[in-house]
């Protein structure tokens, strides 16, 4: 769980992340301290700036890193949001 409207992004609950990498408005790349197991995992994303919730679009699922955009409901535009929570899932 994290606040992305400031920057650097501020990391108010984790477990798994030793940082979030801002690239660019709405746009983050969350790293895991510790990789995640399996050949695969899922990620469940959500968030929203306070005006309006946001629909999540990974762009890189890595062992070590996930990187997202937060866009409006349109996927026209990207947006920072205030709120954004992350699961990620993985197999042993």
């Amino acid at each position: 769980y994290f606040n992305g409207n400031v920057n650097p992004p501020t990391i108010i609950g984790s477990f798994n992340v030793s940082s979030i990498t801002d690239n660019g408005v709405g746009d983050w790349t969350i790293n895991w301290t510790n990789a995640i197991p399996g050949p695969a995992y899922a990620v469940s994303i959500i968030g929203g700036d306070g005006a309006a919730a946001r629909t999540a679009v990974v762009s890189s699922l890595l062992a070590t890193s996930v990187r997202f955009q937060m866009k409006a409901s349109d996927h026209s535009t990207s947006s920072d949001c205030d709120h954004v929570h992350v699961i990620a899932v993985g197999q042993p």
